[in-house]
């Protein structure tokens, strides 16, 4: 956090600390850190658009609202941008609720 406040504009820091976020979600269940998570991958992507792991960071908080499509959507985009971004480990979670629209992943 202290990192971010000096460095606002800083994409990498935005991304890493909404993964933070999003562990801390999973782990806890708090839904300010679903949103704190969320609210600083969505700036970091609108700031930053060739961020791939902030794309698929974005995906598991859509993942984590139930929004599936959506997930995918930004799945594809990190894809694009850095095969080495994906987790896999999303992508089979979210194959478990709803198949990939695109059909690359099975």
């Amino acid at each position: 956090i202290k990192g971010l406040a000096l460095a606002p504009q800083n994409t990498q820091l935005m991304s890493d600390l909404g993964a933070s976020y999003l562990i801390r979600y999973g782990q806890a269940k708090k839904k300010k850190d679903l949103a704190a998570g969320f609210d600083l991958l969505q700036r970091a992507t609108a700031a930053d658009p060739t961020n791939a792991n902030a794309w698929q960071q974005l995906a598991r908080g859509l993942y984590y609202q139930e929004k599936y499509p959506e997930a995918w959507a930004a799945i594809h985009k990190g894809q694009v941008l850095s095969v080495s971004s994906l987790d896999f480990g999303l992508i089979s979670d979210l194959q478990a609720k709803l198949p990939d629209p695109q059909g690359m992943f099975k």
